[in-house]
């Protein structure tokens, strides 16, 4: 195979890789859909059987609402995990497939215009809604089941006031992991990612000399 022969191959596998490495993004989109529906449909299911008289004990609908905060939070979780896996790829789409294409540069100048007009591309605003209607949602569940438990709390012994505090420690940290995860990884994925993704190429190039 000659030279010419081999560049055009190369070009066919960067394509091919480019090609799948956007349908992933396109499915972490559609993903992050399906799991907020989901994560809807099970807290609104939880909350409505909380709502009616199906549960007669105080303490058992607090357990119940709990139950609605967990499914917040780990629904919450997936969804920054996947925004987070589709910023991950986007890096490195630039690094090594775009930075070897002159025409198909789709991320290469994305990244550029939202540097250059981020505040009316609106870069980062949809995931961050959906961070916070999560938070808000979570916050909601945990102070609505906490308010359940202290109600009956004179039904049980004392130390059941550990299980508020706990949930409210557990909410509190996740929340404020995922709000880390979406600064570092999501609003600022460029400085975060591109620099491993550059990195890796570097150490390759130098093995490829050895």
């Amino acid at each position: 195979m000659d030279e010419s022969e081999q560049n055009q191959s190369d070009i066919q596998e960067l394509l091919f890789e480019y090609e799948q490495l956007r349908k992933e993004i396109l499915q972490n989109d559609t993903l992050v859909l399906q799991i907020m529906g989901g994560t809807a449909v099970l807290v609104t299911a939880i909350l409505g059987v909380v709502f009616t008289e199906t549960v007669q004990q105080t303490a058992g609908k607090g357990f119940l609402v709990y139950v609605a905060t967990i499914v917040t939070l780990l629904g919450l979780s997936q969804v920054i995990d996947k925004h987070h896996d589709t910023f991950r790829t986007a890096s490195y789409i630039r690094t090594f497939d775009e930075s070897k294409l002159r025409v198909v540069r789709w991320e290469t100048r994305l990244l550029k215009l939202r540097v250059l007009s981020a505040r009316d591309e609106r870069f980062g605003f949809t995931s961050a809604y959906q961070l916070a209607t999560y938070a808000v949602l979570a916050i909601f569940t945990y102070l609505l089941g906490t308010n359940y438990f202290i109600e009956d709390l004179q039904s049980f012994p004392r130390y059941f006031i550990a299980g508020p505090i706990v949930m409210g420690v557990i909410t509190a940290w996740i929340l404020y992991g995922t709000w880390i995860t979406h600064r570092r990884y999501i609003l600022k994925h460029a400085e975060t990612f591109d620099p491993l993704w550059n990195r890796i190429r570097a150490e390759e190039v130098s093995n490829d000399k050895r």
